[in-house]
């Protein structure tokens, strides 16, 4: 049984997740869509079906703990502030050779158990910005996360659209497998694989 935080009907369902894409989601695939494509950066929709209760995902995402294990090259995280409606996070990342190290602070304001919706508030990148949904259904939850970015370097829009897309499906994938949600021990295993941070003693 998964715990029902929002009163999501059918039709509400079928209008924010694609029928289409049901058969996909429920094989453990992660399905994405680039958006915005009339705006600088990169901007995606992907969207990832969990196994697991609706809270467990929440306390995940609204923590520091485990960002550590599902966030690219992340080195520090702070939460200046939280309340019930909002929170103000501090994080500190390290991409790489070819990418500077990039440092920022968010606001995400909180429709507990249901959305979260973020923006950058200040920081190295010219922009930051967008949004999780959690939809319950009768196999889980479907997780619909949009993001945008935009770098303060001039990198081509196609770089930043692959690597928003092989990072943020690897990051799902592993917060997934964090949560137990995969579905099956080897499906877990496999998620958890493509975690970017140290899992420790989390397997």
């Amino acid at each position: 049984m998964f715990a029902l935080f929002s009163a999501t009907s059918f039709a509400d369902t079928l209008s924010v997740i694609d029928p289409n894409k049901l058969p996909l989601l429920l094989a453990g695939d992660i399905p994405y869509e680039y958006t915005r494509r009339d705006e600088p950066g990169g901007s995606i929709r992907l969207e990832i079906l969990v196994r697991a209760d609706v809270s467990e995902l929440w306390s995940i995402l609204t923590g520091c703990g485990k960002a550590f294990i599902f966030v690219d090259g992340l080195e520090q995280c702070d939460i200046l502030e939280q309340t019930q409606s909002h929170a103000i996070i501090h994080q500190v990342t390290d991409p790489g050779i070819l990418v500077p190290v990039q440092e920022y602070t968010y606001k995400s304001s909180f429709q507990p158990f249901t959305r979260m919706d973020f923006d950058m508030v200040s920081g190295t990148m010219k922009a930051i910005d967008g949004s999780w949904q959690f939809v319950n259904i009768a196999d889980g939850v479907v997780v619909i996360y949009n993001m945008h970015v935009q770098p303060s370097l001039p990198v081509p829009r196609f770089l930043v659209r692959m690597s928003i897309r092989n990072n943020m499906r690897d990051m799902l994938a592993c917060i997934r497998g964090l949560v137990d949600g995969s579905g099956s021990s080897q499906k877990r295993q496999q998620d958890l694989q493509r975690c970017p941070g140290e899992l420790g003693s989390i397997e």
